[in-house]
């Protein structure tokens, strides 16, 4: 299980991040027990400034984002967690390149641009590029789990606390089931329950977000009237309904963004597609930055486990239908192969405090419902006028303090106050 406890090697020495000290550095691991391949996963240590009564490891989303690139932030905003918690940084693996396609993204960053999700081609090449170099089963969310275990182990820790934003609270879920008598809490921002099998659920979990903004018969009046070929900034991207129906989707995790919906729809209700295209660009350009980690995580942990029986009733009657889910599904089958057991979580017993936004459209609050029905001790705290993006409430921030200062939620109230 913990084969990352052998032949580990951590490099940490002094640095400043935003004025802060820290130790900065890799944590090298063997890619799997036995292997002669090693990875050198990004480390960031900030040691408590007045004593470390149990650190703080953060778990970032995506999967695929780098939890060292919000170093400067826990420099900036932090410090009050910082007073008794080291606050750990350890990236995922698999983002220190090992599982990154660079070189396909750039190859195909037309189709990337102009045409569905996941192109084929990208995907072939990606995997190509991937297996070049390293084995994609062996970066899984059990995989990181034991890194995690070996740091903590590596860095002279008992039990940790866990901060997991997005999927990173799915990677918290994993790491306590794997080593429970490593963990003292955690937080949850935007929770993942094993249940929710991503892509499944995000067309109607987006849904209920959208009612608010635009009735379905209007959305979907705008969405019957694609495909069509658009042509901007040297590209001519075809806008089909799956793809501008994922588009909306993204523009409804923080709520700055949700503002934005009512005039993209009147603009394509419109015909006015040239002025939609530049923003749908620049998100097309970022979104395949982290496609090997995204596929390598998800197509077994996830995807797979999906059965064909419930992506009608789960995607009927809702803006996007099952296009993601059906173009997520088409490149985990050209992924590398590989499932890894299911994920349970009754056994958890360890207090865990969650944070979702009352418009979150990716994890909504009925699956931290579904967690409390299942792990005992939970405490749930809705986050007013919140998307799944906006986890930079005050009232957060500071339930959290306290929370992990304690150890508890006993005495924390039962919500945050509206705004």
């Amino acid at each position: 299980m913990i084969h990352a406890l052998f032949a580990v090697a951590l490099h940490l020495s002094p640095c400043t991040i935003a004025n802060a000290a820290a130790r900065c550095g890799t944590f090298d691991v063997p890619e799997s027990s036995g292997s002669k391949s090693t990875l050198h996963l990004k480390l960031i240590v900030f040691p408590a400034t007045q004593r470390n009564v149990s650190p703080i490891f953060v778990f970032s989303g995506g999967p695929g984002i780098k939890s060292t690139d919000a170093a400067e932030m826990v420099a900036k905003f932090f410090g009050d967690e910082r007073r008794l918690h080291d606050t750990v940084l350890l990236d995922l693996r698999g983002t220190e390149g090992s599982a990154l396609c660079p070189n396909a993204v750039k190859a195909h960053l037309r189709e990337a641009i102009e045409e569905d999700l996941f192109p084929p081609a990208l995907v072939a090449d990606c995997r190509k590029e991937v297996e070049a170099k390293a084995d994609p089963t062996h970066f899984t969310a059990y995989d990181f789990a034991d890194d995690v275990e070996a740091a903590r182990v590596a860095l002279g820790y008992d039990k940790i606390d866990i901060v997991g934003l997005s999927y990173g609270t799915r990677l918290a879920l994993v790491f306590e089931a794997r080593y429970p008598k490593s963990v003292r809490s955690i937080v949850m921002y935007g929770p993942l329950p094993p249940e929710n099998h991503t892509p499944l659920n995000f067309a109607r979990d987006a849904q209920k977000v959208m009612d608010g903004i635009a009735p379905l018969p209007e959305v979907m009046k705008v969405i019957q009237k694609l495909p069509v070929d658009v042509k901007s900034g040297g590209y001519t991207i075809h806008m089909t309904r799956g793809a501008f129906a994922e588009y909306l989707r993204n523009k409804l995790y923080a709520v700055d963004d949700q503002k934005t919906v009512p005039e993209i729809l009147r603009q394509a209700a419109a015909g006015n597609w040239k002025t939609i295209a530049p923003d749908f660009i620049n998100y097309r350009k970022r979104w395949y930055d982290v496609l090997g980690v995204l596929l390598s995580v998800t197509c077994p942990g996830d995807v797979r486990q999906i059965s064909s029986l419930e992506i009608g009733p789960a995607t009927a009657n809702t803006f996007e239908g099952d296009y993601r889910v059906a173009r997520q599904m088409a490149a985990c089958a050209a992924w590398t192969p590989g499932v890894i057991p299911p994920l349970h979580v009754s056994n958890v017993n360890v207090p865990i405090l969650i944070f979702v936004g009352d418009r979150d459209g990716v994890t909504p609050k009925r699956w931290a419902d579904l967690l409390a029905s299942e792990i005992l001790p939970v405490r749930t705290i809705v986050l007013r006028n919140a998307g799944h993006g906006d986890f930079g409430a005050d009232c957060a921030s500071q339930l959290e303090v306290q929370f992990f200062d304690a150890g508890s939620f006993e005495k924390l109230p039962e919500s945050c106050p509206q705004k």
